[in-house]
């Protein structure tokens, strides 16, 4: 007897989730598809809107600015209170980073993030290609998020 193997076939969008809950590892699928809901009713484009959600997160903001070599690390620091939003240590992984916000890191690790900022220029392992949409000072290692982002402007 010869059984005929059935093909399944993917909707884009459901890749399109799973690719954004891969590399935002904080979010659940339902998490994600509210994210699409609100983007899709709010005004503009789609894409803008879904990367203004997704990128004005604190872990994702503090990723972009490669002070810390990966997402699990940056959700590390926020739990553990090391990550101060205009002088307020916020525990919150889904805290909303806005326009003109300050973000500062406490006084006992910065030393542990210039180490490991650091190590990974000795290896050639950083690229100092920051997002437009923030300003990065590397020196005294603090961001400042002064524009919205857009597709254009997120290199990595």
């Amino acid at each position: 007897m010869y059984f005929k193997k059935k093909k399944y076939t993917q909707k884009k969008e459901f890749t399109d989730i799973r690719l954004a809950k891969n590399f935002y590892i904080m979010y659940t699928y339902k998490q994600l598809k509210k994210i699409v809901k609100k983007s899709k009713k709010k005004d503009g484009l789609f894409e803008q809107n879904f990367i203004s959600f997704m990128e004005c997160k604190l872990p994702s903001f503090i990723y972009r600015s490669s002070f810390l070599p990966n997402m699990f690390e940056s959700i590390h620091y926020i739990k553990n209170n090391n990550i101060a939003v205009n002088k307020k240590f916020w525990p919150f992984i889904f805290f909303s980073v806005k326009n003109m916000d300050i973000i500062t890191f406490r006084i006992w690790e910065k030393s542990y993030i210039y180490w490991n900022f650091y190590k990974r220029l000795k290896k050639k392992a950083f690229l100092f290609c920051f997002p437009k949409y923030m300003y990065v000072s590397i020196i005294f290692f603090f961001l400042i998020f002064f524009n919205i982002p857009k597709k254009i402007k997120i290199k990595n």
